[in-house]
């Protein structure tokens, strides 16, 4: 930030007096223009340093008329060189201090292009003097991880030097640290926290998603515009940064936070390598009940997290592998929620053990692009137990990609757990050609659709007249079929023994069908 006074002392090498306006030394220079003629352009800027001989000006009336629009537009001070006016007219010092406009007077020797070189001189000075300070910064920023200070360090250093609120939420988000800044109090922050994870948390989801900085305006908090920024490595999310955007023009600003930044993920990351070495642990112990590689019984003590209150494990699959991190980050900021939780991926599959059971609507906004499988309830904390939920989440995913839906809850299937089952055991998988067979052979030669009909009269418990309306049949037709199919089978199909039968048989057969359709292979 350079001052009319840092100008006023360059130009005072050359002979290049301040003759008014001594109480605006203080004003900030962004631009110096130069202006002959009495037009009101915007290309006179607020800020802005006049270089003028008033050559188009056809009287002192209308230069101080023009000097009156100067102090609406915010110049910053006025430079008369000589060539016109030999003497400066004594009104017009007198509205310069009374404006407090810095007027100085250039000789007649003096061409314009000398003051511009002297002001890039100050710019390339304050710059270099910034960028030695921006260095320093960020070097004990740096530092600060080397001698183990707390992450506070870092936030003061940064919201001293942006003179902006910063607020570092964890990824649960709770407050690590805050930095209010002369513009608020630490109690009105506070507050704010509180309004804005509550009112905000869309926004909060979004960035943990997409792992990209969102701004939002200001007209939506007490705080004013503020940016929430991602605190993430490449296999880890960390939490939030909170930065105000009340001095948006600080120099280098996007450097030093992008430095402020990797400090804070630095020092989370180091922090979080004792946790994520037991949470490895206890995801290889996992992995290994899972794949029946732990054939020794475990307890609570096993695992490094409190497994005690788990209640549910959840299996996502997403279609598109690129987004397995997306989806990834999406499901952790959900578990995250919850005081107890463990997130990982394993066979490029997201699986979560949780305390609440999730419901569709927490899927939503994914779309179709993923299907999810949840188990039933974890009855208790031995291998099988363990085994058992994860076998029941696989079979709860078989059946969303199966369905086409997003998601699926192992206490949701009723029939369709045996149907699985059946499809995986050798002895049983044929077990619909027992009862369906001629059925299938007829329909396929003559073109029919004999199974179907059969399916939708006992769905129908016998009755003609509900069979013709699914079916667009008269009953008559359906009567007449039905007697066709008990030729077939050979045996009466109102026989109470034979319904079950029947039913699972085509149940099964229709579940075979369009799981061979799809292109399936799902083992156990």
């Amino acid at each position: 930030m350079i001052t009319v006074g840092d100008f006023q002392k360059v130009l005072e090498q050359e002979q290049i007096k301040l003759i008014a306006g001594d109480d605006g030394l203080d004003n900030v220079i962004e631009y110096l223009d130069v202006q002959e003629f009495p037009f009101k352009s915007t290309r006179v800027h607020k800020n802005s340093v006049i270089l003028t001989t008033f050559y188009g000006f056809k009287s002192i009336a209308e230069i101080m008329e023009h000097f009156e629009w100067y102090t609406k537009v915010g110049v910053s001070g006025i430079c008369v060189h000589n060539v016109v006016y030999s003497e400066v007219p004594n009104e017009l010092l007198d509205l310069a201090n009374e404006a407090k406009i810095p007027l100085f007077y250039i000789p007649a020797n003096i061409p314009y292009h000398l003051l511009y070189e002297k002001y890039l001189e100050l710019i390339y000075e304050e710059r270099s003097k910034i960028k030695g300070e921006i260095d320093q910064l960020n070097q004990n920023m740096l530092d600060a991880l080397v001698i183990e200070k707390e992450n506070h360090y870092i936030i003061q250093s940064l919201g001293k030097y942006l003179d902006e609120y910063i607020i570092y939420l964890n990824k649960e988000m709770k407050v690590v640290s805050l930095w209010n800044s002369p513009h608020f109090s630490r109690l009105f922050l506070r507050h704010c926290i509180d309004e804005v994870t509550n009112d905000f948390q869309p926004i909060f989801n979004q960035v943990r998603l997409t792992l990209k900085p969102i701004e939002v305006p200001n007209h939506h908090s007490q705080l004013g515009d503020f940016q929430v920024f991602p605190l993430n490595s490449k296999m880890d999310f960390y939490g939030y940064l909170i930065i105000g955007q009340l001095n948006k023009e600080a120099p280098f600003r996007h450097v030093v936070i992008k430095n402020a930044l990797t400090a804070l993920i630095l020092d989370a990351m180091k922090k979080n390598q004792t946790k994520e070495y037991h949470k490895n642990k206890d995801i290889i112990l996992l992995e290994e009940i899972f794949s029946d590689k732990r054939i020794t019984e475990i307890t609570s003590e096993d695992f490094y997290f409190d497994i005690n209150n788990i209640k549910y494990l959840l299996m996502a699959e997403p279609e598109d592998k690129s987004k397995l991190r997306e989806y990834y980050s999406f499901i952790e900021s959900k578990v995250d929620d919850e005081p107890n939780g463990l997130v990982w991926i394993m066979d490029n599959r997201i699986m979560a053990l949780m305390q609440n059971q999730f419901n569709a609507n927490d899927f939503l906004t994914l779309g179709k692009d993923i299907k999810v499988g949840i188990s039933g309830k974890l009855m208790g904390l031995t291998r099988m137990d363990l085994k058992t939920i994860y076998k029941q989440a696989t079979i709860a995913l078989h059946y969303s990609s199966i369905h086409d839906q997003v998601f699926c809850s192992w206490d949701e299937l009723g029939y369709e757990k045996v149907m699985y089952f059946m499809r995986m055991t050798n002895l049983l998988e044929d077990y619909h050609l027992d009862f369906l067979q001629p059925l299938i052979i007829h329909d396929k030669s003559n073109d029919t659709n004999l199974v179907k009909t059969l399916y939708v009269y006992l769905q129908t418990f016998f009755s003609l007249k509900e069979s013709g309306e699914q079916l667009h049949l008269h009953p008559n037709t359906v009567k007449y079929r039905i007697k066709k199919i008990e030729d077939l089978l050979d045996f009466k199909i109102d026989d109470s023994n034979r319904y079950i039968d029947l039913m699972l048989g085509l149940k099964y057969y229709f579940y075979k069908t369009e799981v061979e359709s799809k292109g399936y292979n799902f083992s156990s």
